[in-house]
């Protein structure tokens, strides 16, 4: 999870590129900050990829884009966890 609290931003011209952004800062969920995105509260994406997409600025597949501390993709993780081992 970004902290939000740490000052993390994100730069508008990436950002832009994701249709999805001007109604997250139409609604609050970013606010621009010089040439800066920032998030003011959580938020739950759709997908994972739709995550990455705001996160990076272009097109991206989230269940191979997000991994946890020790390298595991989230696809990884998923199929570990529905297989109960």
């Amino acid at each position: 999870m970004l902290d939000r609290e740490a000052g993390w931003g994100l730069p508008r011209r990436m950002a832009g590129r994701w249709a999805g952004c001007d109604e997250l800062v139409l609604s609050g969920v970013l606010k621009e900050n010089g040439d800066e995105l920032k998030f003011t509260q959580d938020y739950l994406f759709t997908s994972s990829s739709a995550a990455a997409a705001v996160i990076s600025g272009t097109s991206m597949n989230g269940r191979i884009s997000w991994k946890l501390a020790d390298g595991t993709t989230l696809r990884d993780w998923e199929e570990r966890e529905l297989s109960g081992k």
